[in-house]
């Protein structure tokens, strides 16, 4: 497959500044707005894939709860909403950009992550869409983190249960033992006439197959038929490897839901802040 060395930026502008210092307020602002930090500090996050304005008090929840962490490598993971391809793509080049200036690519990692499973191929597909999920979370990264950190890019072409296991399964057995950060965005997409009640026990449905780790479920036609769509994979994704890494104690921190109007129709997006610790209490929202 051709290679793009260079995923310039492609959201900003529309759903974060591309002013470099405004954006860089901007997320210094959100950053300090969060509340109490989390007991003990966290190896896996879940965040939103929405606009800074829009979520703002999830990416606060999230990324004030790694601030001024040092890691080597952070690893983030979205899935494709708009290109379909029956594979797992890990970024084939050597640099995400934005505005605050350019983020390396781990290649020795990803060439680990290619090794390791046939359905992982080092590839531009799903990095250049318009979905952007994994754009969004770079700037956050790059002010709250402790600077020298690489990055590794994935985007799941196909949420089958198969191919989260296989992600899982590789990331358990590459990063437990590293200095690492994994990243994974997620939503969920509802019934825009569902009532508060009915979305309330939904989310509430959601949590607690998490906290039970009973997410295989989440690949059953009567959990994907309450929801619309969304991102299955990654929450999976998320609970198997807090398992793998020893970080099991699961925190969720804020969700919110805002009717969007998307190409296709009215939409109820449901937006989470969630993280896995080594140790300490779960916090609710």
């Amino acid at each position: 497959m051709k290679t793009t060395s260079i995923r310039k930026p492609i959201a900003a502008g529309t759903l974060y500044p591309s002013d470099p210092a405004d954006l860089k307020k901007q997320v210094t602002d959100i950053l300090n707005s969060a509340g109490n930090s989390l007991p003990g500090s966290p190896k896996i996050l879940v965040v939103p894939q929405g606009s800074y304005t829009d979520c703002r008090d999830l990416y606060a929840s999230a990324y004030a709860s790694v601030k001024g962490k040092q890691v080597e490598t952070v690893v983030l993971a979205a899935y494709s909403e708009t290109e379909f391809f029956n594979f797992i793509s890990v970024f084939s080049g050597d640099e995400y950009h934005t505005p605050l200036g350019a983020l390396k690519i781990d290649y020795l990692m990803r060439d680990e992550f290619a090794d390791e499973d046939d359905d992982i191929y080092v590839s531009d597909k799903g990095h250049f869409s318009k979905d952007s999920f994994i754009e969004l979370q770079l700037p956050f990264l790059q002010t709250a983190l402790e600077p020298g950190f690489k990055i590794l890019p994935v985007v799941i072409g196909n949420q089958t249960r198969e191919f989260c296991d296989e992600l899982s399964n590789a990331m358990g057995e590459i990063l437990s033992s590293r200095n690492v950060l994994i990243v994974l965005c997620a939503d969920m997409i509802s019934d825009p006439s569902a009532s508060p009640e009915t979305l309330s026990g939904l989310i509430a449905e959601l949590e607690e197959k998490i906290r039970s780790r009973q997410t295989d479920s989440f690949f059953t036609r009567e959990l994907k038929n309450k929801f619309q769509a969304g991102a299955f994979g990654p929450l999976h994704i998320a609970n198997r490897v807090s398992d793998m890494t020893g970080y099991k104690t699961f925190h969720l921190l804020n969700h919110q839901t805002a009717q969007e109007k998307w190409d296709n129709g009215d939409h109820l997006v449901t937006y989470f802040s969630m993280a896995w610790t080594r140790s300490g209490g779960p916090r609710h929202s």
